[in-house]
């Protein structure tokens, strides 16, 4: 294990070891004889984000003998478990959580200033290092005694108050971003629920008889699809390149997440399936294992799907994007929901899928449709674009502020 070196790397500037710096605070209470209203676990924390968003109320039920570690505004809480999930939050109240979250604070403000804390956290350095330091398979974690030998460069104190200045500035933008994403996605349902009849949709599910608004009829998906199927179940071969095999966890927005899929052999592609895996360009894919209701438009040949995923082939009087939103419009994903069956892993049915009715217009009134979601779409993907910019951006300024050492 290495050691924290004292060489200077620059002027005033020196290597030190995280555990040097940073301090694990292990102030154990009772939740209920705290006098604390909130409690925060592991889910109430998302990846890359400083914020607390949510919580749990104590007293609302039955917490477990793991929450008992106290926090305080200003604690930087961090997610020991599964560690690849980035789980890094600053408390902005006092509450509990659980002694696989650490509570950690700087040990010396006038060595590392604590606003800089939870950003070098954030660095892929920092989450390298503790990814490679967990231990178990099924549910990894890491220790703080591993974490403590993690190296990195710490300025002198003034400079990292210039370096958190322009940090918090970056995060503020960032933030600003975000709020422009979900009002821009309240936005877009908003008008989802208006352009696609949703209100007429609920009464639909609700009334045994009921008309279609004028210039709708009331369809199944098996009355408009020319295909309803799910994908392959036997294993595939993992290649560095040829076709991309497509699965529930690479289905998100609207689109196929490139970037989280895998390939497959030619041979294997053309071989080892049957045509029900092998999807078309405007398919629209469904998940229906595990996690549930996610749906893509196919936008390329040379790709296959699992069985986690529901292939829907629109015929030709249907557009397949309207048929894309209309699944992933609030109403129907409701309505999805209520007919999902199975225990430990949750399922939606092909046949149930293709039982579910819904309101279809004329083709053109289809594609107006889409126009107008698709506008305001753009608007969603913009913000988005642009609050991953800015956080790129301090990923890039605090990565070059703390230069790490080797053993990364």
């Amino acid at each position: 294990m290495p050691e924290a070196a004292t060489m200077e790397s620059r002027v005033g500037w020196r290597i030190v070891a995280f555990g040097d710096v940073v301090r694990q605070v292990k102030d154990k209470v009772n939740p209920e004889e705290s006098g604390l209203e909130r409690y925060v676990a592991g889910e109430h924390m998302d990846t890359d984000d400083l914020r607390i968003r949510r919580w749990g109320e104590i007293g609302d039920g039955y917490l477990g003998p793991a929450f008992h570690m106290r926090f305080k505004p200003g604690h930087v809480l961090y997610g020991s478990r599964r560690t690849y999930l980035r789980k890094v939050a600053v408390a902005d109240f006092e509450g509990i959580t659980a002694n696989t979250t650490y509570v950690l604070e700087s040990a010396d403000p006038e060595v590392l200033l604590p606003e800089l804390l939870p950003f070098i956290m954030q660095t892929e350095a920092f989450s390298q290092h503790s990814v490679r330091e967990s231990k178990g398979s099924v549910n990894p974690y890491v220790n703080f005694s591993d974490l403590a030998w993690f190296e990195f460069t710490l300025p002198p104190i003034d400079e990292q108050r210039r370096i958190a200045e322009a940090l918090s500035t970056a995060h503020q933008l960032e933030e600003h971003y975000r709020v422009l994403q979900e009002k821009a996605r309240g936005l877009l349902d908003s008008l989802a629920t208006s352009v696609l009849h949703q209100q007429a949709l609920r009464i639909l599910y609700t009334e045994p008889s009921v008309s279609a608004p004028e210039g709708y009829r009331i369809v199944t998906f098996g009355d408009v699809c020319d295909r309803i199927t799910y994908g392959f179940t036997n294993p595939m071969p993992t290649t560095d390149e040829g076709p991309w095999m497509v699965t529930a966890t690479d289905v998100r927005d609207g689109v196929i997440d490139y970037s989280t899929a895998r390939h497959t052999s030619r041979n294997a592609f053309e071989n080892d399936l049957t045509a029900k895996s092998r999807v078309q360009k405007g398919d629209v894919l469904l998940t229906k294992d595990g996690t549930l209701g996610r749906v893509a438009v196919v936008d390329r040949d040379d790709v296959c799907v699992n069985q986690s995923v529901a292939v829907l082939r629109p015929s030709l009087d249907v557009d397949y994007l309207f048929l894309a939103w209309t699944l992933r419009a609030p109403v129907m994903q409701w309505r999805l929901m209520l007919d999902v069956g199975g225990s430990a892993v949750k399922h939606l049915y092909i046949t149930k899928i293709a039982d579910t009715r819904f309101l279809l217009p004329a083709l053109p009134h289809q594609r107006h449709c889409v126009e107008q979601l698709r506008e305001l779409e753009l608007a969603v993907l913009d913000s988005t674009a642009r609050q991953q910019s800015v956080r790129e951006l301090v990923a890039r300024i605090i990565s070059t502020a703390m230069e790490v050492t080797g053993d990364v």
